[in-house]
């Protein structure tokens, strides 16, 4: 595990980890600034100098490996499952979800952001915001639909969020166009997300896919959102769809629901009567699902059914005492 363009500062960590069992490494020192750092934590993209950090963590293993990355604390933990060669490409859409505002009474605010990062010394990126936007250092304004490019080495970062910083739900930018003459990846973070008409809130984030990866073809599994709190007939379950081409037919279960365009987001939510959503587009399309337990909410972004994506064996590990279930999607045969 290392940090390519923070050698000085980043001790490689090496690990040795037996078949069919897990390993933790607490980075919590490193967040902290115990471990020697300029500017604010080593490990996380807060902020930065005009959005610009070098804190690209690279994650190497002489066999196939499972791997995630939590930011776990009391509250607004979240679980960004790493995807590894299938993290990275050179067009990414960006889903976010665009009906809960952040959370905003803290001394640090609370926000959402995308953060890019290289795999390749000048490494080009072009970005096309759906919203005004702003580097994550909040010092260069970026109008909506207007495209401009950033310069990346391995294992530099870049956080885009919405102009100044916005907590509102309608100032997300979701469905952002990012391209690349290199293959690059992706974080989003949503932090402290507003469970309406209550007071929980939460992070939800995760590591997306690029356009070679997504599919025409999804199957969104309900979880354990509480309904109570929300307006009658709303169950908490949502799904983002973000469109990569122009025209294409969305249907919801089988029913025609919209033509939606490229960069645009369709928003749909659980029935009372929802167990499965089925998701399919004309043209590929991106899924990402908010869920939770209670009212402890969570993201993720779906894999399509279309492509054979599925695993034989999957490992995982827990970090916390929190209620736990399981959604298991198996393939019918015949």
């Amino acid at each position: 595990i290392t940090m390519p363009a923070q050698t000085a500062l980043f001790d490689t960590i090496r690990i040795t980890v037996p078949a069919k069992s897990v390993q933790s490494i607490n980075l919590s020192d490193y967040l902290r600034g115990i471990k020697p750092v300029w500017g604010n934590a080593l490990i996380e993209n807060m902020y930065g100098t005009n959005g610009f950090n070098t804190k690209g963590i690279h994650i190497e293993s002489t066999e196939v490996i499972t791997a995630y990355y939590e930011d776990y604390c009391t509250n607004n933990t979240d679980l960004f499952s790493l995807k590894g060669k299938n993290a990275l490409g050179t067009l990414f859409y960006v889903p976010f979800q665009n009906q809960s505002p952040n959370h905003t009474p803290f001394a640090v605010k609370a926000y959402s952001a995308a953060h890019i990062v290289a795999t390749k010394d000048n490494t080009i990126i072009w970005i096309t915001p759906t919203k005004d936007a702003h580097d994550a250092g909040g010092a260069t304004f970026h109008p909506a639909n207007v495209p401009y490019s950033i310069t990346l080495n391995k294992g530099e970062t870049y956080s885009v969020c919405p102009r100044n910083f916005s907590e509102l739900a309608a100032n997300r930018l979701a469905g952002t166009k990012v391209e690349s003459n290199y293959p690059i990846a992706i974080t989003i973070s949503d932090d402290s997300d507003q469970f309406p008409n209550n007071g929980c809130y939460d992070l939800i984030g995760d590591q997306l896919i690029p356009t070679t990866v997504i599919g025409t073809e999804y199957i969104a599994i309900r979880g354990q959102i509480a309904m109570s709190g929300r307006p009658a007939g709303k169950t908490g379950e949502q799904l983002y769809i973000v469109g990569t081409q122009n025209g294409t037919a969305l249907y919801i279960n089988g029913i025609f629901v919209k033509n939606i365009q490229e960069r645009e987001t369709y928003f749909y939510e659980f029935k009372s009567t929802d167990n499965v959503v089925h998701v399919r587009g004309s043209a590929p399309v991106y899924v990402l699902h908010v869920s939770g337990f209670g009212c402890e909410m969570g993201g993720a972004i779906l894999p399509p059914t279309n492509k054979c994506t599925g695993s034989w064996q999957v490992g995982f590990t827990r970090s916390t005492s929190d209620g736990f279930f399981l959604n298991i999607m198996v393939r019918k045969e015949g």
